[in-house]
C-alpha cells in the first residue's frame, strides 16, 4: 500500500515536471499560430510564474486546513485541466491567463505532495524519498524539453497540450485514491524550543542561504541555451543537449544528496559547501570558450543545484517533525526562494546588456553566496538541532 502511495506521488511529480516546461518547446509554433510578438512570448513564459509564486503560501495554508491529499490532488487536476485548455487558445490573452492558472495549479501540488510523501517515510527513508521526489521532476523536465519538441513537430503543439492535459488529470486521480494512513513518526530533531514566529524566521534564513539553487534553475532553464549560442558561439543542437545534461545530472544530484543527507546535517560547513561550489561554477562558466567545458559546467550546475534543493526540503521536514505544519513551511520556503529567483533571469539579461555576460554570472554568484558567507564568518547559524543528528 505504501508503495502505491509513494509511486503515485512520484508519477505525478514527473508529469508535473513536463507540465512546468511544456510551453518552452512549443513557443516557436505558438508564436506563428497566434501571431505573437517577442514581448508577448516573454509574458507567456512569465505568466506561469505569476501564478506560481504567490500561490505557494496559499497552498500551505489550504493544505494545513483541508489536508495535503486533497490540495495536492486539486493542484494536479487544475494543472492538467488548464494545460488542456491551453491547446484551444486563440489569442495572447487566453494563453496568458491559462498559463497563470497552470502556475496556480502547480503550486497547489508541489508542497502538499511533498508533505504527503513525508507521511509515508521513516527517518531512515526520508533522505532517499526526498531525493527521488526531486529527481522525478528532472525526469519530467528532460522529457518536456526533449520529447515534446519532437511531438510538437510531428503532431502539432495543440495535440501535444491536449494529450498532456488528459494524462495529467488522469494521474491526479491516483492521488485522491490514496487512503489515509497513520502518520509515520520521523523522530527527526527539529528546532530547539522557540515560538512559531521564530521558526518561520529560521526557515526564511535557511531558504535565503540556499537560494542559489533556485536562481540556477530559473536562469539556466530559461537563458542557458541563449547564452551558449550567443556568447560561447556553439550550435543550437549542442546548446540544447548541454541543457539536457543539466537536467539529467540533476537526477543523480538529487538522489545522491538525499541518500547522504546525514552527512550534510552533521556539520555546518557540509551544509553550505555545495552552495560555495555552485557559486564557483558561476565564475567558471563566465570564462569558458568551448563545448566540452560547457557540458562539464552544465553537469556540475545540475548536480549541485538539485542536490541543494533536496537538502533544503529535508531541512523543512526535519524542522516540522512531519507535522501538519510541513506543507505550510514548505510553501513558505518555496515562496521565499521563488520570489528571489523570479527576478534572476531579468537581472541576468539587464546586466548582460549594460555590462557583459561575465558580470551577469558573477553578480548572481555573489547574490547566492553572500548569505552563506555571512553565516560562516559570523557563526550566526540558525539554532537548529538538524546539525546534530
Amino acid at each position: 500500500m505504501l508503495n502505491f502511495h509513494r509511486g503515485s506521488i512520484y508519477l505525478n511529480r514527473t508529469i508535473y515536471g513536463i507540465d512546468w516546461f511544456v510551453i518552452a518547446p512549443s513557443l516557436v509554433y505558438v508564436a506563428t499560430s497566434l501571431r505573437l510578438s517577442v514581448i508577448e512570448i516573454g509574458l507567456i513564459t512569465t505568466g506561469f510564474y505569476i501564478g506560481l509564486v504567490p500561490s505557494q503560501l496559499i497552498s500551505g495554508v489550504l493544505s494545513r486546513k483541508f489536508g495535503s491529499k486533497l490540495i495536492s490532488f486539486t493542484g494536479m487536476l487544475l494543472l492538467g485541466f488548464f494545460t488542456f485548455l491551453t491547446a484551444y487558445s486563440q489569442n495572447f490573452y487566453e494563453i496568458f491567463w491559462f498559463r497563470i492558472a497552470c502556475g496556480i495549479g502547480s503550486s497547489l501540488f508541489s508542497s502538499p505532495a511533498l508533505s504527503r510523501l513525508s507521511e509515508f517515510m521513516t527517518k531512515d527513508a526520508t533522505g532517499n524519498g526526498v531525493g527521488l521526489y526531486n529527481s522525478f521532476f528532472n525526469v519530467g523536465a528532460a522529457i518536456g524539453f526533449g520529447g515534446l519538441a519532437f511531438a510538437d513537430a510531428y503532431i502539432g503543439w495543440r495535440v501535444s497540450l491536449e494529450m498532456l492535459g488528459l494524462v495529467s488529470m488522469g494521474a491526479a486521480l491516483l492521488l485522491i485514491q490514496q487512503k489515509s494512513v497513520r502518520e509515520i513518526p520521523a523522530n527527526n530533531s527539529g528546532i530547539v524550543s522557540s515560538s512559531g514566529r521564530s521558526n518561520v524566521v529560521l526557515l526564511i534564513v535557511i531558504s535565503v542561504s540556499l537560494v542559489l539553487a533556485s536562481i540556477t534553475e530559473a536562469v539556466v532553464g530559461q537563458l542557458f541555451v541563449y547564452y551558449s549560442v550567443v556568447y560561447i558561439k556553439v550550435g543550437l543542437y549542442i546548446a540544447s543537449t548541454a541543457l539536457s545534461a543539466y537536467w539529467i545530472a540533476g537526477i543523480f544530484g538529487a538522489l545522491l544528496f538525499g541518500r547522504l543527507s546525514h552527512l550534510f546535517f552533521k556539520r555546518k560547513i557540509n551544509f553550505i559547501a555545495p552552495v560555495l561550489l555552485l557559486a564557483l561554477s558561476y565564475f567558471i562558466v563566465s570564462y569558458i570558450e568551448g563545448s566540452i567545458e560547457l557540458f562539464l559546467v552544465s553537469i556540475t550546475m545540475g548536480f549541485l543545484s538539485n542536490g541543494i534543493l533536496s537538502i533544503l526540503y529535508l531541512s523543512v521536514i526535519r524542522m516540522t517533525h512531519n507535522s501538519d505544519k510541513t506543507s505550510l513551511y514548505l510553501g513558505i520556503n518555496n515562496f521565499t526562494q521563488k520570489v528571489i529567483a523570479l527576478g534572476a533571469p531579468s537581472l541576468f539579461a539587464i546586466l548582460s546588456v549594460l555590462y557583459s555576460f561575465k558580470i551577469s554570472w558573477i553578480t548572481l554568484a555573489l547574490i547566492g553566496i553572500v548569505p552563506v558567507l555571512v553565516l560562516l564568518v559570523t557563526g550566526k547559524f540558525p539554532c537548529l538541532e538538524i546539525f546534530n543528528v
